[in-house]
């Protein structure tokens, strides 16, 4: 191809490209044209000047493949290498609609040059493959396009008919600026803007939840302020990880690291990424988005954010918050431009807008326009929150570049407008953002406080009658409470929301099977599959009905062939091939629809455009939006297969036993679907099923910690799995003998931890599910006492302290109980139980704080102290003495643990105080303890990274502090935030080959 292109000129040259190289059916090309020109042509490519467009566009496109070309040539790469890799990707690279963008404004009127730097990102990012002898370093784009633009000039010199239609646009484009300068046409009216956003964004948007449940005796949600349910999350800095993208099976990740969404990093790396991310703390979201009382402004910590969670997590209710927060409150300093991304590149598909500004201007998506010239004056002066959602929702892989390609210009353009972007995780390419300085946070679920919250929220705002309001507000809380699956999915700011709604038409279940099929039934009603076939042309001659129920059995064998693949429920992912002939194989042989691989396309197609229940991971991969939904309908597919039990293809209660029950009752990925199985079932089957895991011999020695001799809690796993069973029986009643029978074996184990103690996570788990499934027992109490006196346990008395404290509305002498365990037992791990019971659960209480301080500077155990101070900071930062204690205790305290606590805690609760800066700067340089200077010089990179001095300051730490445990935290942080540095990288390299300790070299590499 290349070869022909290469001698083609004129004429020639315009009919090879357009036959060749664009290759474009009619509508295609016609929409490439418009994209092609519209730079230039501000009026719009009618159809009438699109035929008289193609050529001249043509013949500049072979110019600049030609040109192309010749570079290549120049720096010697081989015609055989330009034949086999470059002929078939310029081909789509001039075909990018960005790039064709950009190529066309060489055709506008007065231009000089085109964007090189431009297309050489783009070239870059998502063209240039690895291994191509291509000249990266030398390749002259700017001569390239420099070249390109003087002979578009002579094409437009020659053609007098593609002079007139230029020239033409080109008058009517200055009247029609005139006329928006005389006022005539776009305005900037705030108040008519404020009051749009308000219009738009002002109630909770519940649409995803099913439009029948939106009017419940007389109560419309859609009157719901999100200004008063709106429930701030915490979020997680993940700059360096994604939780999401790499807790997922191997062959998942392989897929992702070669289309270059995450990193190909050693298992060590990850593990070190991952610590890191785990260990660092939560904060508001508002405080990382810059939201504060004193102030209207809205002044992100870093200026550029990108926010990342998943489906239903609250990213967009966040921008939508802020906006809100901007129209009532009246402020001129800044305005908010919430730009939602699936709008944006509906607009600039028909060809409404070419940028950002110019869809605020006139995209029929944007919620109200303002004047682009008004608006660049706003943005230029920085007076502007730039807030983009929905990156994910860009389905498109190059429009997708396109925006992430005019999001990065965006920055360069007005440096001083923050601008915050939000996207699902997975999928998502940090890299592409990474390096235009954006930082990266993880929303968190919501925790129980904030669950709280929102619930009472919810009720305050929706029910009239206070006692009604009160018993289903109770009744919610309890729903939630009772199950630690209900909980988990009440961490999802959708799925609560969801639960509330539920809840009112009827009590929550109190088995989470029909709880999940009511909340599966409302997220079915919105996968509207019915409308979408009955658009489409192809399938009128096959009308078919699909209801929710229909769905549902779909998605049982979804997840039956999920459980059934290598990974089994260990990876939620299904292979496009297989999802397709899973829905194929339901609509031939239930539906027999005979277009059934047209439909199963058609419902693909649209979980690419919108999450339900499955949603589109990229990569020619899907998934249940939630891990609960992909447990359930796989619960429900073998009950399904149980119910047909004496016929083809089911299940007796033998080989439910033998071929679900014990292949899989050791791992931990199949508990919640064995659980809810033995829900499911008739509770006599229930019986034998739970009987069966009780009985199940288990090797203690085979599952005992290898640092301390301590039984894990795999060593116990039969015992605790058939509690959590138990717990899904419906009628436990007909169960009491083995009710009993469990709840004994449970105690017994738990009082005897001999010959082997238990680990933390066993202590925690036995006590809990004894807590769990038993707490009406009338002995409950008296033996958690009973745990709290075992003086030979490492951690049985401290979880039954926690345990003891989740009673208190039951046993009203808890609180002087807690107060005489914090300050007398013998046992330093009762009392720093006791110490953080106390702080979360009586903070009111008039003898709470003194206790905390008593306990902070005269308990002779280090993790009581540390434990008083965390407390103290995190909860009483208001009060007068608590920053003069901590000073103290970084000071003074005689353990370095507890001196780098109060460090710790000191700098992120009082970042702002006048002498914190110096204090740490002292601490870092000056305490005897290494483990004490370095979280001093973590902190401070962390938290004064725009301090002119902290970068010198790291830098000497680096490599010339005599502690190698502080030589190491500088390198990590240097590493972490400067990577842009000119002299990190030296740094790096240095520590890596001279340190004279093995950790810091190891840390540098």
């Amino acid at each position: 191809m290349l070869e022909l292109l290469a001698t083609a000129t004129g004429v020639e040259l315009s009919k090879f490209v357009l036959g060749q190289v664009l290759d474009l059916s009619k509508p295609v090309l016609e929409s490439y044209v418009r994209d092609f020109f519209k730079g230039c042509l501000e009026s719009g490519v009618a159809r009438l000047h699109a035929e008289q467009l193609k050529p001249p566009m043509a013949a500049a496109i072979g110019f600049f493949i030609q040109r192309f070309v010749k570079e290549l040539q120049f720096y010697d790469v081989p015609d055989t290498s330009i034949d086999h890799h470059y002929a078939a990707v310029l081909k789509r690279f001039v075909r990018d609609q960005a790039v064709c963008v950009i190529l066309g404004k060489a055709f506008e009127t007065g231009y000089k040059k085109i964007d090189a730097a431009q297309l050489e990102e783009i070239w870059t990012a998502q063209y240039q493959e690895p291994g191509w002898q291509f000249p990266a370093e030398d390749f002259d784009w700017p001569g390239v396009c420099k070249e390109y633009v003087v002979q578009v000039k002579a094409i437009v010199k020659a053609d007098a008919e593609l002079r007139a239609i230029l020239d033409s646009d080109h008058q009517e484009t200055q009247t029609a600026l005139l006329q928006q300068l005389a006022g005539r046409t776009v305005g900037f009216d705030l108040t008519q803007y404020r009051q749009a956003i308000l219009k738009q964004y002002g109630a909770l948007k519940l649409e995803s939840l099913g439009s029948s449940q939106y009017e419940r005796e007389g109560t419309n949600y859609r009157d719901l302020s999100l200004w008063d349910v709106f429930v701030a999350q915490e979020a997680r800095e993940c700059q360096d990880y994604l939780p999401q993208m790499y807790e997922i099976p191997k062959e998942q990740q392989r897929r992702y690291q070669q289309a270059g969404a995450i990193d190909e990093l050693a298992e060590a790396e990850v593990e070190r990424r991952r610590d890191f991310y785990r260990q660092s703390s939560p904060e508001s979201i508002l405080a990382i988005a810059g939201v504060t009382d004193d102030s209207a402004l809205v002044q992100p910590r870093h200026p550029y954010l990108v926010i990342l969670g998943d489906p239903g997590s609250g990213k967009s209710t966040l921008l939508r918050y802020l906006a809100v927060q901007w129209a009532r409150q009246g402020t001129e300093d800044q305005i908010p431009l919430l730009i939602e991304l699936r709008g944006y590149s509906q607009s600039r598909e028909n060809g409404e807008c070419q940028d950002f500004i110019d869809f605020v201007h006139r995209g029929s998506n944007w919620v109200n326009h303002l004047d682009q010239h008004q608006l660049e004056e706003w943005l230029t002066q920085g007076k502007a929150l730039v807030m983009l959602d929905g990156l994910d929702e860009v389905v498109d892989r190059q429009e997708r570049g396109t925006v992430l390609t005019q999001i990065h210009g965006l920055t360069q353009r007005y440096p001083a407008v923050p601008v915050v972007v939000t996207s699902r995780v997975i999928g998502y390419r940090a890299e592409a953002l990474r390096g235009a300085r954006f930082y990266h946070f993880m929303l968190q679920d919501l925790e129980e406080a904030q669950i709280e919250d929102f619930v009472q929220r919810w009720h305050d705002l929706t029910y009239r009658d206070e006692a009604e309001r009160d018993r289903k507000r109770d009744r919610l809380k309890a729903a939630i409470a009772r199950s630690r699956a209900i909980r988990e999915l009440a961490g999802n700011p959708l799925l609560l929301t969801l639960m509330a709604i539920l809840n009112r038409g009827e009590e929550l279940p109190r088995d989470r099977t029909r709880l999940y099929e009511k909340a599966s039934e409302v997220l079915l009603y919105q996968w509207d599959v019915e409308e979408k076939l009955l658009k489409d042309a192809r399938l009128e001659k096959y009308p078919i009905e699909l209801d929710h129920r229909d769905k549902q059995r779909m998605l049982r064998r979804v997840a039956a062939q999920m459980q059934n693949s290598p990974k089994g429920l260990a990876g939620n992912f299904i292979r496009h091939e297989a999802l397709h002939a899973c829905l194929t194989d339901y609509l031939k042989t239930i539906k027999e629809a005979p277009n059934a691989p047209s439909i199963a396309t058609l419902i693909i197609d649209q979980l690419r455009e919108r999450n339900f229940i499955l949603c589109y991971l990229g990569d020619d991969a899907y998934a249940f939006v939630h891990r609960t939904f992909l447990e359930y309908f796989c619960a429900a597919a073998i009950k399904e297969r149980f119910d047909k039990r004496g016929t083809a293809g089911g299940l007796s209660l033998e080989q439910l036993r033998d071929q679900v029950f014990a292949p899989h009752w050791q791992d931990e990925t199949w508990h919640e679907v064995l659980q809810l199985v033995t829900g499911m079932v008739e509770p006599e089957f229930a019986a034998g099923l739970i009987q069966w895991v009780m009985d199940q011999k288990i090797d203690p020695v085979e599952h005992l910690e290898e640092r301390s001799d301590s039984l894990q809690k795999s060593g116990l796993m039969n015992l605790l799995l058939a509690a959590d069973c138990l717990g899904e029986v419906r009628d436990r009643a007909t169960l009491a003998s083995l009710d009993t029978q469990l709840l004994q074996r449970l105690q017994t184990e738990v009082e005897r931890e001999y010959p082997y103690k238990f680990t933390r996570e066993a202590a925690e788990a036995m006590i809990g599910a004894i807590l769990t499934c038993w707490p009406d027992h009338s002995q409950l109490s008296e033996w958690l006492e009973f745990c709290v006196g075992f003086s030979n346990s490492w951690y049985v008395p401290q979880t039954a302290v926690g345990a003891i404290a989740t009673l208190k509305a039951r046993r009203p002498q808890t609180l002087t109980w807690l107060k005489n365990l914090s300050q007398s037992d013998e046992s330093w791990r009762v009392r720093s139980a006791a110490v953080s019971e106390l702080a979360r659960g009586w903070k009111d209480d008039p003898d709470t704080l003194p206790i905390l301080k008593s306990r902070v500077q005269s308990d002779e155990d280090m993790v009581v102290r540390i434990t008083a101070v965390s407390e103290l900071a995190q909860g009483w930062k208001d009060d007068p003495d608590t920053l003069s204690i901590l000073k103290s205790q970084a000071q003074s305290d005689e353990n370095g643990a507890v001196r780098s606590v109060a460090v710790t805690e000191l700098a992120r609760g009082w970042k702002d105080a006048p002498d914190t800066l110096a204090f740490l700067k002292t601490r870092a340089q000056t305490d005897e303890y290494g483990y004490v200077r370095s979280a001093a010089v973590s902190e401070l990179a962390r938290g004064w990274k725009d301090d002119p001095n902290i970068l010198t300051w790291l830098k000497s730490r680096a490599q010339t502090d005599e502690d190698s445990d502080v030589r190491s935290a500088a390198v990590t942080e240097l590493a972490r935030g400067w990577k842009d540095d000119s002299v990190t990288l030296a740094i790096l390299k240095s520590r890596a080959q001279t340190d004279e300790h093995e950790v810091v070299r190891r840390t540098a590499v």
